[in-house]
This record gives structure tokens, C-alpha cells and sequence, in this order.
């Protein structure tokens, strides 16, 4: 807005001026249009890279995953009504799904837990009462802010999760991913981070929005949607079990239940994880 303000002004100050000797209102007039021109591109380009993710799927291209830079920015606007849409107005209940199908195998047990994609921390209260340490790590250093205010985390990030998971081979003993993964095609490189990371008998419990094709796909939304048979091949070739595995609706989109599911795995005790064979189809 500011940028068009100033070529609005800039232009009727061009026009206004009295004519100058010579070449000089030719010249003067060019080099504005010239100037004009470069700053209108710039404000085009940057706003395309800004938007690019949602003109892929609303091209519906086969892209891999959301760009960081997008990720962040969208997080990082959306942190202060993040909690109230979510909750209020999307009826969203990823962590207490989660929640639901881990509770029957804890067993009393206190977990070192990995909160992937934290944002404001819904997941916090939850899981804090099962947890000996609860790390919470998000791209977003605004959501990551509101996430300290709960006060359950013993540790917050602000980083990538792939980069934190890598460094941290076998500290976990459960990673959730509530409403993450929705911003990632290909699940691949995550499941290995994830398996790097786990403990033996470690938990991997995470939604997706599903699909029905056989592999995933970009919605128009922006947010990926996964099959079923893809994730399931794909726990298998990065050494997981599946525990569980059931379809559920855990938000709403423009007012109606937006098809998902739930997803319990278990890293498989003497299977090498995270490279095992895996068939690119």
C-alpha cells in the first residue's frame, strides 16, 4: 500500500512540474516510468513468492512440500487467533484424538515427548501429566512465544523439525505431530527424522488429512492430504509398526468435517531405522 501511495504522488509531482529546459521533462519522465516499472515488478515478484505455495495448489502441481519461508510467515500472522479459530470456529481436536489412542499403552510410564509443529502448545496441557520432558519446537518464533505462556514445556525451539530431529538420535520416546504434517507431501524425510530420534519402542502418533488416491496430493487449501496405503508403506520401509490407525474428523473447513485420520506407530525393536528399502512410486 505504501509503495502505491508513493508511486501515486510520485507520479502527479512528474506531472506537475513545470516543463524543464532542453530534454529535460523527456529524460525526467522516462527515468520515472523506468523507476515505476522496477518497483511494480519488485512489489509482483515478491508478493508471488510470498503466495506461491496457495498458486501451486490452486494449480493443483505435484509440489513435495510447503516452503518454510511460507510455513512461518502464515504461523507467525495467524499466532494471536490461532487458539480461538482453531478451537471455536474449525471445532479442532487433533491432541485430544492423540491423546485418546496413546493413553491405554502408557502404562504409568513418563515420556521424554517431542511436541513437532507445537505452535501455541494445545498439545502441552495434554501431554505434560505423561511426560518427564516435553519439548516443543515450530518454525514460528511468534507461535513459539505463546506456546511458553502455558508454562508445561521444558524446553521450547524455534527451528526446523527435520534439522532438531537429526541432532537428537535416540532422546525420544514419543513424537506427536498434531495437525502438522498437513504441510508436507512427501512424508518420507520426516519418518526417518522421526526414527532417528525415537528410543527403542519409541511412539510416532500423528493426523492427516486423507486422501484417496494412492499416494498424496496438494489440495486447493494449500494442506496436503495422504492415502492410507501411502502411509502405511511407508511405515513399514522406515522400520515402524502400526498400533493404530483410524479415520476421524478433527477440524472443520468452511463449516463441514474435513476427512482425516489418526495414526499410532511404534519404532520396531532390531530393525535399522530411518534407511530401510523404499519404493519410489
Amino acid at each position: 500500500m505504501r509503495l502505491f501511495l508513493f508511486l501515486a504522488i510520485g507520479t502527479q509531482v512528474v506531472l506537475l512540474l513545470p516543463e524543464l529546459p532542453g530534454n529535460g521533462s523527456t529524460l525526467l519522465h522516462g527515468t520515472w516510468v523506468v523507476l515505476a516499472t522496477v518497483l511494480l515488478g519488485w512489489q509482483v515478484v515478491t508478493y508471488l513468492k510470498r503466495k506461491r505455495h496457495m498458486l501451486y495448489a490452486r494449480l493443483g502441481l505435484h509440489v513435495p512440500q510447503a516452503a518454510p519461508g511460507y510455513v512461518r510467515a502464515l504461523f507467525d500472522d495467524y499466532a494471536e487467533t490461532y487458539d480461538q479459530h482453531l478451537t471455536q470456529e474449525l471445532a479442532y481436536n487433533a491432541p485430544e484424538a492423540l491423546l485418546e489412542s496413546l493413553v491405554p499403552r502408557l502404562n504409568e510410564r513418563r515420556l521424554a515427548i517431542a511436541d513437532l509443529g507445537c505452535g501455541t502448545g494445545l498439545c502441552g496441557p495434554l501431554f505434560a501429566p505423561y511426560a518427564r520432558s516435553l519439548v516443543g519446537i515450530d518454525l514460528s518464533g511468534k507461535m513459539i512465544d505463546l506456546a511458553r505462556t502455558r508454562k508445561v514445556y521444558h524446553e521450547l525451539v524455534t527451528t526446523d523439525l527435520l534439522d532438531y530431529l537429526h541432532r537428537h538420535q535416540h532422546r525420544f520416546d514419543l513424537c506427536l505431530a498434531a495437525d502438522v504434517l498437513v504441510y508436507t507431501g512427501d512424508l518420507r524425510p520426516v519418518f526417518t527424522a522421526v526414527a532417528h530420534s525415537l528410543a527403542a519402542g519409541g511412539y510416532f502418533a500423528f493426523t492427516v488429512e486423507t486422501a484417496t488416491d494412492r499416494k498424496w496430493r496438494l489440495q486447493s487449501t494449500g494442506r496436503y492430504a495422504h492415502s492410507s496405503v501411502y502411509v502405511r508403506t511407508l511405515a513399514s520401509a522406515t522400520g515402524f509398526e502400526i498400533l493404530d490407525s483410524r479415520p476421524v474428523s478433527y477440524r472443520l473447513q468452511h463449516g463441514q468435517p474435513v476427512p482425516g485420520a489418526i495414526w499410532l506407530l511404534q519404532t520396531l525393536a532390531g530393525v535399522p531405522r530411518g534407511d530401510r528399502a523404499y519404493s519410489n512410486w
